[in-house]
């Protein structure tokens, strides 16, 4: 491949879906995710996966390939409306189950966008042609009457922008209040959070009984189940005809987490009830850390979360996927920028970088076999061989530099949320050596961490600070409780892996998926650090 130079600005595509269309669509890898999230017989369709596991690229390849589907973005929706209702807000501080109130905004708004969609409406001329249609699918029937009722009566919801489609619904919710309770308690509503802790115990009892009779209005809700029936029996059954609705970027910030929780709450309940659809199928994407954070948000009684995994599509990649991604990016790279001719990636890279790898093992063994890192990975090694028409294993080992540093940022950021002192327990492993015992991590600078991070953590607010105290005033009894619980941690987010037993295998959760309790890392315990952070953490191990 002589006649090959890498020129600035050479890439095998870009980490991110949604900016990566050109190189998505010629080079999409199906894995087996694909199909089954757009069979409608599957009800398997949330895609669940960490960052850069090709979540949106799903996403983005149903959109391209399927006609008929909605893509909804919550911050589109304005979902964030509700959080910055003072009146949704004083329901919540006033402890006022708002559940059905949130699982009436999903319906009604896939409600709508299905009929839209279905019937092409566009302004209100569209929306006479389909009901028209509607009503002349059946024959007289009361409930199916009433559906059409309801229909009629959101009739501007079909042109309006979505924006205003929900702050119709949150406005209902506050006109029927308002109309309902003294002018004293509106006033105290109209304050949000801080109203509700004003409230003396009449007037809490007075606005639960009124508020809960609005949130639940059992008119509304019957007449969704009316629509939802005449939809499913009526309208969307054709399985030929599959109608998709896809909701990437629940991941993002737009709404308060203690109502953003329960809108997706409300939102795992509501696709159970649109099965009845037979051909239609929500799809929504999540990452692990907020399935988590979710999880563990909720307490009440009636949500199960084991019963929703079901419906879990994990987002898993091989390394035969991983090889397969890069080669036929690579030879897009060429036939698209250069020449007609087919290269491979083991063309223009190392065929072996220490010891025992090829350079395309090497990149793919310092990822959590996700797209995203790979691709990364191998722009770095473009990018520091630009002018060549080989990338070395030196060029590789340069690359990594960049590449472990920016995965350590990447990782701290995505789990900023359950873990912003993260970076902070990094520490405790920076600079080990691979396959250390747990007993040498003790015996070590780990009481001076402690110190410090006590000090920090009550300065910030942040978790285990007493933990870190107790472990700093007495090593020998409370060491071992403190750092296995930062073991514990940084083993969930895959900065390690672990051997608990000589008998035991070394595992790492991002391809085991295999949960460890805590309590079972021991002193002669071996903690071995994801290579993708060996540079950024000074690990010392052995050629690979």
């Amino acid at each position: 491949m002589a006649d090959i130079i890498f020129r600035r600005g050479f890439s095998i595509g870009q980490p991110a879906a949604e900016e990566d269309s050109q190189y998505l669509y010629a080079c999409f890898i199906d894995n087996g995710v694909f199909e089954l999230a757009t069979d409608v017989e599957e009800r398997k369709c949330i895609l669940v996966g960490r960052t850069g596991s090709g979540k949106s690229a799903i996403i983005e390849k149903i959109v391209s390939e399927k006609s008929n589907t909605i893509r909804l973005n919550p911050e589109y929706l304005s979902l964030n409306n509700i959080s910055n209702s003072s009146i949704i807000n004083f329901f919540e501080e006033a402890g006022i189950h708002l559940d059905s109130f949130y699982k009436t905004i999903w319906k009604h708004i896939f409600i709508i966008v299905l009929i839209k969609k279905k019937y092409n409406i566009l302004e209100e001329k569209d929306f006479s042609r389909a009901l028209s249609s509607l009503s002349s699918l059946y024959k007289r029937d009361a409930t199916k009457d009433a559906a059409i009722q309801y229909i009629q009566q959101w009739n501007n919801s079909f042109w309006i922008d979505e924006e205003y489609r929900l702050q119709q619904l949150t406005n209902k919710v506050e006109t029927d209040f308002s109309a309902n309770v003294d002018v004293n308690l509106l006033s105290k509503a109209k304050m949000g959070v801080k109203g509700a802790r004003n409230l003396t115990e009449e007037e809490k009892t007075d606005i639960v009984h009124h508020g809960q009779s609005v949130i639940v209005d059992r008119n509304q809700i019957k007449q969704l189940e009316n629509v939802i029936k005449l939809l499913a029996e009526n309208v969307f059954y054709d399985k030929n005809n599959p109608y998709y609705i896809c909701i990437d970027s629940l991941d993002d910030d737009w709404a308060e987490d203690k109502i953003r929780f329960k809108l997706i709450k409300a939102l795992f309940e509501t696709i159970r009830s649109f099965k009845t659809m037979t051909n239609v199928k929500i799809i929504i994407t999540m990452r692990v850390d907020l399935i988590d954070s979710l999880f563990s948000s909720i307490n009440s009684g009636g949500f199960q979360s084991e019963k929703y995994k079901g419906y879990f599509i994990n987002m898993k990649w091989t390394k035969t996927d991983l090889q397969e991604l890069i080669n036929k990016r690579v030879n897009y790279l060429f036939e698209y920028k250069y020449t007609k001719w087919n290269v491979n990636a083991s063309d223009i890279i190392a065929k072996s970088v220490g010891k025992k790898q090829s350079g395309i093992e090497y990149i793919i063994d310092r990822t959590f076999f996700r797209p995203r890192e790979v691709i990364a990975f191998f722009n770095g090694c473009l990018e520091v061989a630009e002018g060549k028409s080989f990338i070395s294993d030196t060029d590789i080992k340069k690359a990594e530099y960049n590449y472990s540093n920016e995965r350590v940022i990447a990782l701290c950021e995505e789990w900023s949320r359950l873990y912003p002192y993260l970076t902070n327990f990094l520490d405790v492993v920076r600079g080990i050596n691979d396959g250390v015992e747990v007993s040498h991590l003790l015996s070590g600078k780990f009481q001076e961490f402690c110190a410090e991070y006590s000090d920090f953590s009550k300065k910030n607010n942040y978790d285990y600070s007493i933990e870190a105290e107790n472990a700093y005033l007495d090593m020998k009894k409370s060491g071992l409780v403190f750092i296995r619980l930062i073991l514990g941690i940084l083993y969930k987010v895959g900065v390690i892996g672990l051997k608990l037993h000589s008998n035991t295998k070394r595992v790492f959760l991002f391809s085991e998926d295999l949960k460890i309790d805590q309590r079972h890392i021991e002193l002669t315990s071996k903690v071995y650090v994801h290579k993708a952070f060996w540079v950024a953490l000074g690990i010392q191990g052995g050629d690979t």
